[in-house]
């Protein structure tokens, strides 16, 4: 017969043993795994700790974990995605995954031809962004870079004249050249007359 005051009650059933000639509550089968017990929860008739519902890191560095001990002993269960572009070895986290991401690396797709490109691990994954400015007179498209800009018409001494006509006073940065009656023309391309747009 079944009883309940034996030693190990926690995680062993009792029964009821005869051969002394009284009955006494004794040890006999374990409880199933994963029952719960002081502490913890029984694991082949012992007792073990474990703290359910404790935080835990799993095997995936973008989710989040919680001890389940359902088992018979603490196990890290995935419970959740970590936030969006938490750090993880290599990269970032995006939805439950790390994202390869080498952030402050050279890249060349960023969307100022005049400026440098940079690996920003944004959005969960890689993204070139704008970084420093290119050198002054370093070519962009119909133009030359001024201040991290492109200037697509005259340049005088680093500033760039916008509305300016570079096809007439030219797209190579030099200094102003003087032409004829005093008046400049940017970049040293004069014509027969010269524009006083380009001052």
């Amino acid at each position: 017969a079944s009883c309940t005051s034996n030693p190990n009650s926690a995680c062993q059933n009792g029964v009821i043993d005869c051969s002394s000639g009284s009955g006494v509550c004794v040890n006999g089968g374990n409880k199933a795994n994963g029952t719960a017990c002081t502490g913890g929860v029984c694991n082949a008739g012992s007792c073990n700790p474990c703290s359910a519902g404790a935080s835990c890191s799993p095997a995936n560095p973008c989710k989040s974990g919680v001890i389940a001990c359902g088992s018979g002993a603490p196990v890290c269960t995935e419970s959740g995605n970590l936030p969006l572009n938490t750090a993880c070895p290599g990269g970032v986290c995006s939805a439950g995954t790390c994202v390869a991401c080498a952030a402050g690396t050279a890249c060349a797709t960023n969307p100022n031809p005049c400026m440098t490109g940079v690996t920003a691990c944004v959005a969960g994954g890689p993204s070139c962004v704008d970084g420093a400015s290119r050198p002054n007179l370093t070519a962009c498209p119909g133009g030359r870079c001024i201040s991290g800009a492109c200037c697509t018409g005259c340049i005088s001494g680093s500033i760039c004249y916008a509305g300016t006509s570079n096809t007439r006073c030219g797209t190579d940065g030099m200094n102003c050249f003087m032409c004829g009656g005093g008046t400049q023309c940017i970049g040293g391309l004069c014509e027969d007359v010269c524009s006083p747009i380009c001052q």
